[in-house]
């Protein structure tokens, strides 16, 4: 179950610390000047109003290029999220959540359009444009082996997110994990900065197989990798 703590913290106070979906990751060197900046400067009173504050960071969303398929929606599995709260304060938030190859974990499932090993293009839209976002993947076959090492898709910059055309490809019958960082020095523009994961699955469509007495069955590419990981009927 994901634990979440929220707190308020006097302006430059940073987290160390940061914990997302099993993993940790070092934070900002925390001097005491440099809390909340935009532009080289400290976030104004007027910059704080005018910011529209986000106590979470934002959800992402995958659309299929090609027009077909579906479309997924993913909220932040863990984050550590920092926000203004007026001239003088900062909110903070930290979540931690289980880790990507956990058994049973909920994470939401894109089906891709097409079956086979070949890559899908999606776009990838997010409200507020990160500075950086890197793609970790892992097989089906490793849910349940937390120290299985995943494998690292791609890695991108503001400028390459913000760009209209900007997507990704995608491969079934996979667990994919999205990290996502927005820097302190956008915080005026942002409402927010910190890091944060998102994790989801791939599947094929439902298919259809016929079994050795004649019977025809639905099955998907998830329910094929189940049956060999766990056993099944």
């Amino acid at each position: 179950m994901r634990k979440k703590k929220l707190c308020m913290t006097a302006l430059g106070l940073t987290v160390l610390v940061m914990s997302a979906c099993g993993q940790k990751e070092s934070g900002a060197d925390g001097s005491a000047s440099d809390g909340a900046e935009s532009g080289g400067g400290t976030v104004s009173e007027q910059h704080a109003e005018e910011a529209d504050a986000r106590r979470e960071p934002p959800d992402i969303v995958f659309y299929p290029l090609s027009g077909e398929g579906d479309s997924l929606t993913v909220q932040a599995c863990g984050y550590d999220w920092s926000w203004p709260e007026g001239a003088d304060q900062m909110g903070a938030a930290i979540a931690d959540s289980a880790h990507p190859l956990s058994e049973g974990a909920p994470w939401d499932t894109l089906t891709l359009f097409e079956n086979g090993d070949g890559f899908s293009d999606y776009s990838l839209t997010i409200e507020v444009n990160p500075d950086e976002l890197g793609i970790n993947m892992w097989n089906l076959e490793e849910i349940g082996n937390s120290g299985a090492p995943g494998i690292q898709t791609g890695v991108f910059q503001r400028e390459e997110i913000a760009a209209a055309d900007f997507s990704i490809p995608l491969q079934a019958g996979k667990i994919y994990e999205i990290y996502v960082k927005w820097e302190k020095d956008n915080v005026g523009e942002n409402g927010g900065f910190g890091i944060a994961y998102y994790v989801f699955k791939t599947s094929c469509p439902v298919s259809e197989e016929t079994d050795a007495d004649g019977l025809t069955r639905k099955v998907s590419e998830e329910q094929e990798v189940s049956e060999a990981v766990f056993g099944g009927a």
